[in-house]
């Protein structure tokens, strides 16, 4: 032991304390939940993968760092003001975007927010066409957050709107 400047004694080692050899413990893997309209949790994270991933899309459509802070606010401001079957169906934790590059991520969001559109229709057919209004509300709000609708973002919300169909 070695005396402190406080007069207390402390323990020297010569060698680090050993290190906890116990496995750390582990949870069986939960059920898939489903909603009252019949989603999974598969299914609710398709439609948050879908619905964000529309948003990302019209705001890399004309990139800038400060630009991204308007377009990210825009989109939740719109998306908190949706109706509760919509936000019951975005409400998560956050959410990574899947793809390992721009190229794809363009190439996977279009589809990905079909897909969406077609699980909420199929599973809960009332919200589908508040889903559509709010995404298309918030894509336009994207868009129009940092000077203006540029004319590849237009181009962007074009191709979001067909897919809403």
């Amino acid at each position: 032991m070695s005396a402190t400047p406080f007069g207390s004694e402390q323990p020297t080692y010569s060698q680090p304390p050993a290190a906890n050899t116990m496995p750390a413990p582990t949870m069986p893997a939960a059920p898939t939940a489903v909603t009252a309209s019949g989603i999974t949790d598969e299914e609710k994270e398709a439609i948050r993968q879908g619905v964000f991933g529309a948003l990302a899309y019209v705001s890399q459509a004309d990139p800038g760092f400060f630009a991204a802070f308007f377009e990210s606010a825009a989109g939740a401001k719109a998306l908190s003001a949706a109706p509760a079957t919509v936000q019951q169906l975005l409400a998560g934790g956050l959410l990574l975007p899947e793809a390992s590059s721009l190229e794809e991520f363009r190439a996977q969001a279009v589809p990905k927010l079909r897909a969406a559109v077609q699980i909420v229709d199929a599973k809960e057919p009332d919200a589908g066409a508040a889903l559509r209004q709010v995404v298309l509300e918030a894509v336009e709000a994207v868009g129009a957050a940092s000077k203006g609708v540029s004319g590849n973002e237009q181009q962007a919300i074009a191709a979001i709107r067909s897919a809403l169909g």
